[in-house]
C-alpha cells in the first residue's frame, strides 16, 4: 500500500502544481472567481453558525444528552414563564419523589431579574432561583469557590461575566457578601464562562437557592420549571410512561386545575414548543443562503465555460498527442476545486467574522440577552465542505465540454462548431438570474411585510414612550408600602424636565419580556344570545395610564383617583371584548366576571395589538390597580427627551426613594414595538443582502456571457461594419441576444418563486405570497439591470475597426 500511494500523491501534487501556475498566469480572473466564491460561501458558513447555535449545540455541562426537561399538561392555573408549563415548587417536590427510581436527581429553576448592589447603586441583572441540588444535576464544575446544597442556603453563585464587570474580577469575591432585592448573600461560587443558564439567550449573572429568597417556607409556591438527569440504562419510553403517570397521580395544588399529564424532552436550552417555528425560520434562512452560494457556482462555471471553450484547441492537441480525456478531465477540475477550496476558506473566514457582528447585535427586548454564535470548527468545516461539493458539480461541465466533440474540427477551430460548443454557458447564466429573482422576491415579500407591520394600527402610540420596570416583592414591600412608594415615585417623575405625563401598568402592550396575564372572563349581564365565557388577556393600571399611551377612549370613562379600594369594582374594556359580549347594545354599566370577581364595565377603548403585531382582534381587559394592588408594576413615561436621559431621571427618582431598588429592563416602547417584528425583520434583512450579492453575481453573469459571445464574433462584426452595417442596430441584435437568456432567467424565478412562496405565508403580514408589487418590481428591476449590462459591451463591440478584425483573423 505504500508503494502505491507514494506516486498518487506524487500525482496529485503534480496536478495542483500546474493547476496553481494556470491560475496564476490569469491573476486578475483567479481573484475574482476567488472572491465570488468566498462571498458566497460565507453566506452558507454564517447560517450554517447560526442553526448549530440555536438549535443543535448542546448546553454546556456534563452528558447534556442524559438530561430531560418535564412539561405537564395542564388547564386552569397555569404559568408559562419560557414556554413550558411552571409547576409550583411543592408540586416539583412530589415529583422527585415518585421518579427516583427513573433520575439521579431531579432540579427546578425559574428565570428572574433582580437588583445587585455592593458598595454602590444597585444595578439590574438577570438570574435564576434555582433547587439547591441544581449545579450537582447538571455537573457543573464551579470556576471558584462551592457551589450550594441546600434550597434554604443564604448564599449566591455568580456568573463569570458579573464577576468581571461588577467585581473586575476579583479572585477574592468567594465568602463576600453582596446585596440582592435588599437581602445579604455570601457569594459561594463563580460559574464557569461557558454556562449562562438552562434557556438560550436569556443571559444569566446570578444564580440563589429559592428557599434563601424567599425565606419562611412561601418559596413552596414559587412556579418552578424542572427538569431531570436519567439513571444509567433507562430507556426513553420508560421514562415517558413514568412521567406521564406521575402527573396524573399527583393531585393539583390548585382549584380549578386539571393536570393532562406530562411530556418529555431533551434539554436543549429551547423550549419544546418554540423550537419547530424557530427551526423552520433558520432552515429558511440557510435555503437563501445556499442559493447565494449556487448563483457564485454557477457564475463561476460560466467563467469556467468560457475559459475551456478559448482551450479547445489546446485541448485538442494534448489529446491528439496521447494525453488521455480522463488526465484532461481531471485536470480541468483540480484547477476548479482549488480555486473554490481557496474561495469556501476565505468564506469561512468571512462567516465567521459575520457571525460575530451578529453575535454582538443586543436587542431592546426588556431582558438581558445574550447568545453564544461562536462557530462551530466543525460547523465551518461542513461549510468548506459543501463549497467544495458544489465546485466539483459546477466544474465538471466545463471540463467534459473542453474534451468532447471532433478533434479535426477543434484543431480547424471552425467558427459554427464554436458557436454551437457555447450553448451550455446561457445556461449558467440563466441559472443565476433565476436564483437572483428568486431570493429578491423573498426579500421583497419579507421587507413589504416589515414595512406593513409598522404600518399597522396598534392602538396606541408608542413614539416618545420609555418602559422600565420596578418590583419591590422581593425588597419585603407590603401592598401599602409599595403602593406609596409607586405614587411617590411617579409623582416625582412627573416633575421631571422633559416628561409629558407618567403612568403604571403591570404588562407592557406588545412587551413580552414584561408577562402577560390571561383569565377566563364571563358575561353577568350578557346579552342574549352573545357568548357568555372566553379567555382574555387582562392588566392592572393606574389612572393617567390611558391618556399617556394615547388610547383612545370611545364610550364612558376612564379610571379615576376614586376607583380606589373603597369603591365598587371597575374595569374598562377593549371594543372586541365588548362586541362579543354585547354586540348590539351598551356595554357601559353591564358587569362581568374574572378571577372570581365582579366589575362594572365603566368605559370602552379601541381595539389595539397585545401581544404581536400580527395578532387578530382579540378581547381585553384593563383593571384599576388601586383596586388590584401589585408589588411589581411598569413605569410608562412619555418626553420630550431622548430615552437614555429619560431613564436616567427616573433611576435617580427611584435611588432617591430606595437606593437598592434597580430599574429591571428599560427601553423605548417603540423599539419593543419593532422587537415584534424580528423574524420579519431579520429574514428581510438577510435574505435581501443574499439576494442584491446574487443581483450582482448575475449582471457579472450577464455581461461576461456577451462579452464572450463578442470576442468570439469579432470576425463577425468586422464584415458587417465593413459592409455598412448600422451600429445601432447591432447594438440592438446583441442586447437582444442576451434579452433572450434574460427574459427565461427572469421566467424561471418568478415561477421558482410563485411555487415556493407558501413557506413564507408565515412571516406574512398584510399582504400575500404572490404579492404583484413585489413580482413587478423585482422584474422589471431585474430586466433593467440585464439590459444595462449587456448594452455596455454590445456598445463597445460597435467601435470595433473592421480592417483590425479582418487582420486579426
Amino acid at each position: 500500500m505504500p508503494d502505491a500511494a507514494g506516486p498518487a500523491l506524487e500525482a496529485l501534487f503534480a496536478e495542483l502544481r500546474h493547476a496553481t501556475r494556470a491560475l496564476l498566469r490569469q491573476p486578475i480572473v483567479s481573484l475574482v472567481a476567488v472572491v465570488t466564491i468566498a462571498v458566497g460561501s460565507s453566506a452558507l458558513a454564517a447560517v450554517l453558525s447560526l442553526h448549530h447555535a440555536m438549535l443543535q449545540r448542546p448546553l454546556q455541562v456534563a452528558a447534556p444528552e442524559d438530561l430531560r426537561l418535564i412539561d405537564e399538561r395542564r388547564s386552569g392555573m397555569t404559568s408559562q414563564p419560557v414556554g413550558v408549563d411552571a409547576v409550583p415548587y411543592a408540586r416539583f417536590e412530589a415529583y422527585q419523589t415518585a421518579l427516583a427510581d427513573v433520575f439521579v436527581g431531579m432540579a427546578a429553576d425559574r428565570y428572574a431579574t433582580f437588583s445587585l448592589s455592593s458598595g454602590g447603586d444597585a444595578a439590574s441583572v438577570g438570574g435564576y432561583l434555582v433547587s439547591g441540588n441544581y449545579f450537582e444535576v447538571l455537573g457543573l464544575p464551579p470556576r471558584a469557590g462551592r457551589y450550594f446544597a441546600r434550597d434554604e442556603e443564604p448564599s449566591v453563585v455568580l456568573g463569570e461575566d458579573v464577576w468581571v464587570r461588577r467585581f473586575g474580577g476579583d479572585p477574592d469575591i468567594i465568602g463576600r457578601t453582596v446585596r440582592i432585592d435588599s437581602r445579604a448573600y455570601t457569594v459561594a461560587a463563580v460559574a464557569p464562562r461557558t454556562f449562562r443558564g438552562t434557556i438560550h439567550g436569556l443571559a444569566a449573572d446570578v444564580w440563589i437557592p429559592i428557599g434563601a429568597y424567599e425565606p419562611g417556607g412561601g418559596w413552596h409556591e414559587t412556579w418552578v420549571t424542572f427538569f431531570g438527569r436519567l439513571r444509567p440504562g433507562v430507556e426513553d419510553a420508560t421514562v415517558e410512561a413514568a412521567v406521564d403517570g406521575a402527573a396524573l397521580a399527583i393531585p393539583p395544588l390548585q382549584s380549578h386545575t386539571v393536570v393532562r399529564g406530562a411530556d418529555v424532552a431533551h434539554l436543549t436550552g429551547l423550549p419544546p414548543a418554540v423550537r419547530p417555528t424557530l427551526g423552520r425560520f433558520f432552515t429558511l434562512i440557510l435555503a437563501m443562503g445556499a442559493l447565494v452560494l449556487l448563483i457564485a457556482a454557477s457564475n463561476i462555471a460560466g467563467m469556467l465555460m468560457a475559459r475551456a471553450e478559448a482551450l479547445r484547441q489546446e485541448v485538442a492537441v494534448r489529446l491528439a498527442l496521447g494525453a488521455g480525456r480522463v488526465r484532461v478531465v481531471r485536470r480541468f477540475l483540480v484547477e476548479t476545486l482549488l480555486l473554490f477550496a481557496v474561495g469556501g476558506a476565505g468564506g469561512v473566514l468571512l462567516g465567521d467574522l459575520l457571525t460575530r457582528v451578529i453575535e454582538g447585535v443586543r436587542p431592546p427586548v426588556g431582558l438581558d440577552v445574550a447568545f453564544d454564535l461562536s462557530p462551530s470548527p466543525a460547523v465551518l468545516g461542513l461549510a468548506l465542505l459543501i463549497t467544495l461539493v458544489i465546485g466539483g458539480l459546477f466544474g465538471i461541465v466545463p471540463a467534459l465540454v473542453a474534451t468532447r466533440g471532433d478533434l479535426t474540427v477543434a484543431l480547424k477551430a471552425m467558427a459554427r462548431g464554436q458557436a454551437r460548443r457555447a450553448r451550455a454557458w446561457p445556461l449558467f447564466v440563466g441559472a443565476q438570474l433565476a436564483l437572483a429573482v428568486l431570493l429578491l422576491v423573498g426579500a421583497g415579500l419579507l421587507a413589504r411585510s416589515a414595512f406593513q407591520g409598522l404600518a399597522t394600527d396598534i392602538g396606541f402610540d408608542p413614539e416618545g414612550v420609555v418602559v422600565a420596570r420596578v418590583n419591590l416583592g422581593p425588597h419585603g414591600y407590603t401592598e401599602e408600602q409599595a403602593t406609596r412608594l409607586f405614587t411617590d415615585l411617579v409623582r416625582d417623575v412627573r416633575t421631571r424636565p422633559g416628561v409629558e405625563a407618567a403612568a403604571l401598568a403591570d404588562n407592557v402592550l406588545l412587551g413580552a419580556a414584561y408577562g402577560r396575564n390571561t383569565s377566563d372572563v364571563q358575561a353577568v349581564d350578557g346579552a342574549p344570545g352573545a357568548e357568555s365565557s372566553f379567555n382574555s388577556a387582562f392588566s392592572v393600571v393606574r389612572p393617567g395610564y390611558f391618556e399617556t399611551l394615547g388610547i383612545e377612549l370611545v364610550g364612558g370613562r376612564l379610571f379615576s383617583p376614586g376607583d380606589d379600594s373603597s369603591g365598587p369594582l371597575v374595569v374598562v374594556v377593549n371594543e372586541t371584548l365588548a362586541r362579543r359580549f354585547w354586540p348590539a347594545g351598551n356595554p357601559v354599566g353591564n358587569r362581568l366576571r374574572q378571577d372570581g370577581r365582579e366589575y362594572e364595565v365603566v368605559g370602552v377603548v379601541r381595539d389595539g395589538k397585545y401581544q404581536y403585531v400580527t395578532e387578530g382582534p382579540s378581547p381585553y381587559v384593563f383593571r384599576a390597580e388601586l383596586q388590584d394592588p401589585r408589588r411589581a408594576l411598569t413605569l410608562h413615561v412619555r418626553a420630550s427627551s431622548a430615552p437614555a436621559v429619560t431613564l436616567g431621571s427616573v433611576q435617580d427618582a427611584l435611588r432617591r426613594l430606595d437606593p437598592d431598588v434597580a430599574l429591571q429592563g428599560g427601553e423605548a416602547l417603540d423599539d419593543l414595538v419593532e422587537v415584534t417584528l424580528f423574524p420579519q425583520r431579520f429574514a428581510a434583512a438577510a435574505v435581501g443582502s443574499f439576494g442584491l450579492v446574487g443581483l450582482v453575481f448575475a449582471t457579472v453573469g450577464v455581461y461576461g456571457l456577451l462579452s464572450f459571445r463578442l470576442a468570439r464574433r469579432t470576425h463577425e462584426i468586422g464584415i458587417r461594419v465593413a459592409l455598412g452595417g448600422a451600429p445601432r442596430r447591432l447594438v440592438r441584435d446583441m442586447v437582444l441576444d442576451a434579452g433572450r437568456v434574460t427574459l427565461g432567467g427572469v421566467a424561471s424565478g418568478l415561477l421558482l418563486a410563485a411555487l415556493l412562496g407558501r413557506f413564507l405565508q408565515a412571516l406574512m403580514i398584510g399582504i400575500t405570497p404572490l404579492d404583484p408589487i413585489t413580482y413587478a418590481g423585482v422584474a422589471v428591476s431585474m430586466l433593467a439591470v440585464a439590459t444595462l449590462a449587456s448594452f455596455v459591451p454590445a456598445r463597445r463591440a460597435t467601435a470595433v475597426d473592421p480592417v483590425e478584425a479582418l487582420r486579426a483573423e
